[in-house]
């Protein structure tokens, strides 16, 4: 009898435990669904020859969310030249983050379009989003299908591009650039931010990129709280759509500020499967950069998005929400000292052309200086460097001790918790080869 009393005991405990987990678990972002109002146009493809799409994953939810529940991308530092990497974490970020009382929406985006029928939009990032690996940058890359997208789907507003990527930029130098060329040059009324992919690659920790990307997002909202934000992470043939840690910082960022992330990169994985994106494969050029078949799948994934998220919006203009600052290293104003500027002080040096700046570069050989005054907080170059190059900075006469990589396209924070003032910065050239200086940013 108490054997089988044990057996009826044992079969009960299994049949709950079955039902149990024929539970359903709520997704955990909302459903990515193609258009299916007869006014949204499909994104040009031009001569792809496989354009179907399919579905976003098994169980029908999508990697493009709204940070109550965001998602995972990617950044663009000069990619190694074997560009395989693995997905590691330098950190494990498991600080409790309180997201925004009020999630951002595309109300602003969708009001400017239906009714003021007037709307500007903004792309900041780096080479992917420059539309490097694309037969043509500006009519085959995510970001001028996209626009194309815009036009076609509201035929009736007009649309303006302003386009401030720039190859091989991370989200320092994002944080610094976005007001002066993108918010002033443009206005935008949405912006797309691109950089994870590049913070990985320059060696971004994820305190970092929390650092830069709350930094940019406040930068952006005290100019104009009313602009919409979405980050777009890319990938690369390492990471394959897997996360690391710049996109889990820009995550943390999104759900603080209770922003919009669309991974299409780990779409690009999902729907078409991790071979496809192999070196030079099926939809990259290389290891990182898509050929113009990448590039219309990323499109059509933030086309996507946009049309599903519209069907959502109201016809309502009013200012996003701004949280107090998370951390006190954060800068809301930047200054920018151009190579123009430190040449009209040092006129015994030589400009340098540079595709990656519109405000000069300096070309510092062996043996040459230059001095500049500013006042921040904080101070951050951009330059580039050759093997050779031995550079020394003296703050306020005080030699520092901050080694500078031979590095390209490099941006790095030089001195930090400055006293409220003016300072002296004096730059020079020790080594044998050219150091080019595009810039250097006073952070406030």
């Amino acid at each position: 009898m108490l054997k089988r009393s044990i057996s009826l005991l044992i079969c009960a405990l299994m049949l709950f435990g079955l039902a149990a987990c024929g539970g359903k678990t709520p997704a955990s972002s909302e459903p990515l669904s193609e258009p299916t109002d007869s006014t949204v146009p499909e994104v040009p493809t031009s001569d792809i020859s496989d354009p179907t799409q399919e579905p976003s994953s098994t169980d029908g939810t999508s990697d493009t969310t709204n940070n109550s529940g965001t998602t995972a991308g990617t950044t663009t530092k000069a990619p190694p030249k074997n560009n395989t990497t693995t997905p590691t974490s330098k950190t494990d970020p498991t600080d409790p983050v309180t997201p925004a009382k009020v999630v951002q929406s595309l109300n602003n985006t969708y009001y400017k379009l239906t009714v003021e029928k007037k709307l500007t939009v903004g792309y900041i990032g780096g080479s992917v989003t420059v539309g490097i690996g694309a037969s043509n940058e500006d009519q085959t890359s995510w970001r001028a299908l996209t626009t194309q997208w815009l036009k076609k789907t509201y035929p009736s507003a007009t649309i303006q591009e302003g386009n401030a990527a720039i190859g091989s930029s991370g989200s320092l130098l994002g944080a610094c650039r976005v007001g002066d060329e993108l918010l002033k040059t443009y206005k935008p009324d949405l912006i797309f931010a691109e950089y994870a992919i590049n913070d990985h690659y320059q060696g971004c920790l994820y305190e970092e990129s929390v650092r830069n990307m709350e930094s940019f997002v406040r930068i952006v909202l005290k100019n104009n709280p009313n602009t919409d934000i979405v980050f777009v992470y890319t990938t690369d043939c390492g990471f394959r759509g897997k996360e690391f840690d710049a996109v889990l910082a820009f995550e943390t960022v999104a759900k603080r500020y209770g922003l919009y992330s669309i991974n299409v990169g780990k779409e690009l994985a999902s729907r078409e499967g991790d071979d496809a994106l192999s070196f030079a494969g099926k939809y990259l050029k290389d290891s990182v950069h898509p050929n113009d078949a990448g590039h219309a799948k990323y499109a059509s994934y933030v086309t996507e998005f946009l049309a599903d998220q519209f069907k959502k919006c109201e016809k309502s203009y009013q200012p996003h929400s701004i949280p107090a600052a998370s951390r006190n290293d954060l800068f809301e104003k930047t200054t920018l000292i151009s190579g123009n500027d430190i040449l009209a002080s040092n006129s015994s040096l030589q400009s340098s052309g540079d595709l990656n700046t519109i405000r000069g570069t300096v070309r510092l050989s062996g043996g040459d200086a230059f001095t500049v005054k500013f006042k921040g907080k904080a101070l951050a170059m951009r330059w580039r460097s050759a093997e050779g190059a031995d550079i020394t900075l003296r703050l306020d006469k005080k030699d520092s001790t901050l080694p500078i990589g031979n590095l390209d396209g490099a941006q790095q924070i030089l001195f930090s918790n400055l006293s409220n003032g003016e300072h002296t910065l004096q730059v020079i050239n020790k080594g044998s080869k050219d150091c080019y200086i595009n810039g250097l940013y006073a952070l406030e």
